[in-house]
């Protein structure tokens, strides 16, 4: 059996691909009333053209890394870059 894997699919690269569309999602933001920003499930199935499954999955993987934060609220789970990680690494 060989196994040949994309790098694309790596966690690293994963995590921080999804922790670059999430800051997008904050930039995008042009007026205070706006989306709240983020991303969910769903987005990145759309954006990555990948299953809602795997999506989540990747986006799990990224916040166990430290990557992504969640906010888990009633109208669903929205992922946002983690600036907690970020605030102490400096």
């Amino acid at each position: 059996v060989l196994v040949i894997q994309d790098d694309a699919f790596d966690d690293e690269v994963m995590a921080k691909k999804l922790a670059d569309l999430a800051s997008s999602s904050m930039k995008q933001k042009a007026e205070p009333t706006d989306d709240i920003g983020g991303i969910t499930v769903i987005d990145v199935s759309r954006t990555l053209k990948i299953p809602a499954l795997l999506a989540n999955e990747q986006l799990q993987s990224a916040e166990q890394m430290g990557w992504l934060c969640r906010d888990s609220t009633i109208e669903g789970m929205r992922y946002f870059p983690n600036l907690f990680q970020a605030a102490t690494s400096c």
